[in-house]
């Protein structure tokens, strides 16, 4: 045992303190010799400080005998023979050099589901798998994901803080359960069980050390575990070495992308004995995760080419479109998919971006256009039908879907009432669809129903908003206008290829004539009806061909539906036109177009995502809080989910529509600057936020939503879009240009 003397008030230099402590010596105790009163290498059983040490825990405790005053004792540890061995075993694993954590093979041999459990899974996933739910930390509180990420994000704030007093430390220090939880949620799971065993060998012997070694070295070793677990992810994705932006998007789609065993996709051949389980989408985490609340129709279509087609995961993408498929129904794809045959058909924009992400995924997949003569195994061959698996071609269910909408229908759901939704009124379960036979756009929906993605129904039986939708959005909405084009678009130069076989349109009439629309005819329709039903001037023009010009509230802007039952809907300055710009900027005039952008980026764009309505609407309101029980209609439940609050989704074709008219308005470098800094607090937020994800909205200004997911699908996936079209751009057109 070492006594020494440092005198911390002569920053820490021995010999100073030594002086300095001579002195104090001589003047105390009238010593002629400082070295005197100086005993080194003290055993302890020969000291004349310590009574001796006893056990208390975890602990070693030394007792004291009284001590004069201005004693002073160094005690010298030093780590057992067990210890050093533990010691040893932890830094070879942190050591330098190839595969040190023997990871690698078991990490091989899986598939990015797989990697998601390993790496995320919420409490809800967790659970829907057979394990025990996410990690409590004592005095902090549950983790956010049961996988690795879910303690490298708390671990990465208290290595930034250097705080080794937060909860975390200190339960690792009273005892090994946060260790031992990182292979025992996986050992159940035989896929996983080599993972489960390296883990074991690579963190059981950090139980052995002096516990207050515990916390520093749990904390490095588990974040080399993370980087490994990490970087086999991101080897199995496309796209992902590109930036930290896109690695961190790319990591999305494997967080987002599980198999959780309540919500598997239907109509899809059962994988083989012993392979990975088919990674189903998640909306959005942590709201969305297993059940029939996991899968969405239109959040699966949004987000299908940045999650999946932009990072290479191709077979994901044909599950999801030919499962889709599978369940097409009244000539459409379901909102909510819940396992196929308790699907809901009341939504009318996901067969739109369903088509969409056909038509991505043929210009995207290596076996392309193929994918049209895919085998679907049709549940419902007919409307009324009892499920069943009937075999169809990919391009018949593709034109039943649009055949059905130009014959136009109207139909009303399966088990209308509180069974299927509690709150929507009786004629909101009444479903119209059709193709307007002048202009050529798609139109739909009533105002008691909402059937686009501005969907939230009034629940409040208290502020009296209970079955009122906030946003109808009848009528002819502006994206599933612009989706149409790029359908009828598509498919015509399909059809000259040889590669589609039916040439358009047809409709029966009750004299049983028939009218047909080749996919040319109608997408010149749509383009020729467009610029003059949407654009609203700048000017106020004598000659208006505009209905109703007294119901003009902002100008330069192009609506947001046509035909809407409320009628001052239309004229409502929301995000859609900037979504059916990216989609379809063949229907747009660049000038217009350019000048509306501008009404947006002034009016809509926030520091995280686009307002969802003008803040200068009398309907405005900025704040999202679903838990509002009071007797204002316009915020009660949450009733203003699309009244102004901040989506991200639609910032990543904000962006894009940016891009496609900017070289036309001479604005192409300023434009590419500007994406690029927009992005900038997108990045941050995949950085600090601890789900690793972009969240599903904001609250005015970019504040945080307390009940938004907190990450979710279309939201990353529209970012990863939007940073690959500028990627992709300027490897067309030098900045220079």
């Amino acid at each position: 045992m070492d006594l020494r003397h440092v005198d911390h008030k002569n920053g820490g230099n021995p010999l100073q303190a030594a002086s300095a402590f001579t002195k104090h010596a001589r003047h105390i105790n009238g010593l002629d010799e400082y070295e005197a009163c100086v005993r080194q290498a003290v055993p302890l059983d020969q000291s004349a400080v310590f009574r001796g040490a006893r056990r208390d825990g975890s602990c070693t405790v030394l007792d004291t005998k009284p001590l004069r005053p201005g004693t002073v004792v160094a005690v010298s540890v030093r780590p057992s023979a067990e210890h050093a061995a533990a010691l040893r075993a932890a830094a070879a694993a942190l050591a330098p050099g190839r595969d040190p954590l023997a990871l690698a093979a078991p990490l091989r041999a899986l598939a990015l589901p797989d990697l998601a459990a390993l790496l995320y899974c919420c409490d809800a996933e967790e659970r829907d798998a057979g394990g025990p739910g996410v990690y409590d930390v004592p005095g902090h509180g549950p983790l956010v994901y049961a996988g690795l990420q879910g303690i490298e994000s708390l671990l990465s704030e208290v290595r930034a803080a250097d705080d080794l007093g937060h909860a975390v430390c200190a339960n690792l220090r009273a005892g090994d359960w946060l260790l031992e939880y990182q292979w025992q949620r996986l050992q159940h799971r035989p896929r996983l069980a080599a993972v489960a065993e390296r883990y074991r060998a690579l963190l059981q012997p950090l139980g052995r050390l002096p516990r207050y070694l515990v916390p520093a070295l749990a904390s490095a070793t588990l974040a080399a575990i993370y980087r490994a677990v990490a970087g086999a992810a991101l080897e199995a994705v496309q796209g992902a070495r590109q930036g930290a932006l896109r690695r961190a998007l790319a990591l999305t789609a494997v967080q987002l992308s599980a198999a959780p065993p309540s919500a598997a996709l239907p109509a899809l051949p059962p994988p083989a004995a012993g392979a990975a389980p088919r990674a189903a989408l998640s909306a959005g985490l942590p709201h969305f995760a297993t059940g029939y609340m996991r899968c969405w129709g239109r959040d699966t279509f949004i987000s299908l080419r940045g999650l999946y087609l932009l990072t290479g995961r191709f077979q994901e993408a044909r599950d999801h479109i030919l499962s889709y498929a599978a369940c097409l129904r009244h000539g459409l794809i379901p909102n909510l998919l819940d396992g196929g045959k308790n699907a809901r058909y009341n939504c009318r924009d996901a067969v739109w971006w369903w088509l969409l992400a056909v038509q991505q995924y043929c210009g995207t997949a290596p076996e392309g256009p193929a994918l049209l003569g895919a085998t679907v195994l049709r549940l419902f061959p007919a409307d009324d039908a009892a499920p069943a698996a009937a075999p169809m071609p990919l391009h018949d269910v593709m034109q039943e879907a649009l055949d059905v909408h130009f014959q136009g229908l109207v139909f009303r759901e399966r088990n209308a009432g509180r069974a299927i939704d509690a709150h929507m009124s009786d004629k909101g379960f009444n479903v119209q669809i059709g193709i307007d036979p002048e202009t050529g756009f798609p139109f739909g929906g009533n105002d008691a129903n909402c059937g686009t993605w501005m969907d939230k129904m009034g629940s409040s039986e208290a502020a009296g908003n209970r079955g009122t939708p906030a946003t109808p959005r009848d009528g002819s909405a502006v994206e599933l206008v612009a989706l149409a084009y790029s359908t009828a678009a598509w498919l015509a130069a399909l059809h000259r290829a040889g590669r589609y076989p039916h040439a358009g349109l047809a409709r029966r009439h009750r004299d049983g004539a028939l009218s047909c629309w080749p996919w040319p005819q109608w997408a010149q329709r749509l383009r020729a009806h467009f610029e003059r039903r949407f654009w609203v001037p700048a000017e106020p023009a004598a000659a208006s061909a505009d209905p109703r010009p007294d119901l003009v509230h902002r100008r330069g802007i192009y609506k947001d539906s046509v035909g809407a039952t409320r009628a001052y809907a239309d004229y409502q300055l929301r995000c859609n036109f900037v979504v059916a710009m990216a989609i379809a900027p063949d229907l747009f005039d660049p000038k217009r177009a350019w000048l509306a952008l501008d009404r947006a980026e002034s009016l809509l764009l926030g520091p995280l995502g686009l307002k969802t309505l003008d803040p200068a609407d009398w309907a405005y309101r900025g704040d999202y809080d679903n838990a509002n029980d009071g007797r204002d209609p316009s915020v009660a439940h949450g009733f203003n989910y699309h009244q102004g609050p901040e989506w991200v989704w639609p910032l990543g074709y904000y962006l894009r529509a940016r891009l496609a008219f900017a070289h036309e308005n001479g604005k192409f470098a300023r434009t590419v600057a500007a994406a690029y800094a927009t992005l900038a607090p997108a990045a941050r937020e995949l950085r600090d936020s601890p789900w690793r994800g972009l969240p599903e909205l904001t609250n005015a200004g970019g504040a945080p939503c307390a009940h938004s997911c907190r990450t979710q699908a279309w939201s990353s996936a529209c970012v990863n879009e939007a940073l690959a079209d500028l990627e992709a751009a300027r490897r067309a057109r030098p900045l220079g240009d």
